[in-house]
């Protein structure tokens, strides 16, 4: 019996000690660098933009005096970018004049 604890001892520390020391081996991988041919040379972009659209916007009133209370309009636009961090902005809209006349302006006044 102690000579089987012995020899499972033994083979365990083996296995054990084989294990680790293979564990620590360490392999470097051989790579080759690649280098361009060519160097990448960015693209030079511009830093003014202009922007143009069209809007149609909806007048919230509590009794609705049109059909459609919807008006049209178009904006534009100019940006500046100074930086990476910072841009410079500017918009302009215009919308059709709107008449909104009040609901009480058509009411015949009973005279006495």
């Amino acid at each position: 019996m102690l000579k089987r604890f012995f020899i499972f001892t033994s083979l365990s520390l083996m296995l054990l000690l084989t294990n680790s020391a293979f564990s620590q081996a360490t392999k470097s991988a051989k790579t080759t660098s690649v280098t361009p041919s060519k160097k990448y040379k960015e693209p030079v972009y511009t830093r003014w933009s202009l922007k143009a659209g069209a809007n149609l916007s909806v007048i919230y009133l509590a009794r609705n005096i049109k059909e459609k209370n919807n008006e049209p309009g178009f904006c534009a636009g100019l940006t500046y970018e100074a930086t990476d961090f910072v841009r410079i902005s500017t918009l302009y809209s215009r919308f059709q004049p709107t008449n909104i006349k009040p609901t009480w302006l058509d009411e015949p006044v009973p005279t006495k």
